[in-house]
């Protein structure tokens, strides 16, 4: 444990987790399919194969909600349906309705991909990262409810007055909760044992960084939502700081990487550091 702690505690000081300030990040990859202006009495954007509902009370004031589609598949089979971009006003006092129609049979369990572009300090860039959010099948689609930000105002990216998230329905993956109750991993079924493992790895940097004196009680929802995808040939890992808020920080590990036994719990003490950070200055 001593080892582990002087590992990581000595490399991990220098980064902080933040945010860049970026651009919604369409380009020619997103198509409108819908707009609608939104007042205090609410309303629902509806368009192909999502809607967005917003109850009476979430908008203090008239506001543009956007929806645009793409065939992107972040998710790759494991993505049932295509993939939205919402754009919505930086501040709402309601939780949100998303409803996504799923194609094809599903399996395992099913969650709505909620994507946020953000700065990872980890890989110094700007990239599109995913938190499953689960996600109720009913008649053939997918629903879940998007959280209000934490004191009502998302923290996004300066400049403009909304704010923009990716979506799309996926199944086919699997949860396991760590044996301490402080991780719920999201995993496709073929990196079971390894899903396991990486669990031990962040309840094992939980009680490091506990025992070396940091606080966890900027933070209040647990467990820390973890999600093992496809993420390429070079990364093993990221933590990310919500645009939701303290919370809301997620993690995402490298399916392709799992067997890399060492390398992920070095990993996944590296990145749980930057939620803890996080929880101290969330810039």
């Amino acid at each position: 444990m001593k080892k582990l702690a002087g590992m990581l505690f000595l490399g991990l000081l220098a980064f902080g987790c933040g945010k860049e300030p970026t651009a919604p990040g369409r380009g020619e990859r997103y198509r409108l399919i819908g707009s609608r202006t939104v007042g205090p009495e609410g309303g629902t954007l509806a368009a192909e194969d999502i809607s967005v509902a917003v109850p009476p009370g979430a908008f203090g004031s008239d506001a543009e909600v956007k929806l645009y589609v793409s065939e992107e598949r972040p998710f790759g089979e494991k993505g049932v349906s295509k993939t939205f971009k919402l754009e919505v006003p930086e501040e709402y006092s309601r939780p949100l309705k998303v409803r996504i129609r799923s194609r094809g049979a599903l399996s395992g369990e099913s969650f709505v991909a909620v994507g946020e572009e953000t700065f990872v300090p980890s890989l110094g860039e700007v990239r599109t990262t995913y938190d499953l959010f689960p996600a109720s099948d009913s008649s053939g689609y997918l629903t879940c409810e998007l959280p209000v930000p934490e004191g009502g105002r998302v923290a996004k990216a300066a400049g403009g007055t909304g704010f923009s998230i990716s979506l799309l329905a996926v199944s086919g993956y699997y949860t396991y909760t760590s044996k301490g109750g402080h991780f719920r991993i999201n995993f496709p079924a073929h990196v079971l044992d390894q899903a396991y493992d990486l669990a031990d790895y962040l309840e094992e940097a939980y009680a490091t960084f506990k025992d070396m004196g940091f606080s966890y009680a900027a933070r209040t929802r647990w467990p820390v939502s973890v999600t093992v995808k496809d993420l390429g040939e070079e990364v093993y890992g990221y933590s990310v700081c919500s645009i939701w808020g303290n919370n809301y920080g997620y993690m995402e590990f490298n399916a392709r990487k799992m067997e890399e036994r060492d390398q992920m719990r070095l990993t996944a003490g590296h990145e749980f550091f930057h939620l803890v950070q996080s929880l101290y200055d969330p810039r």
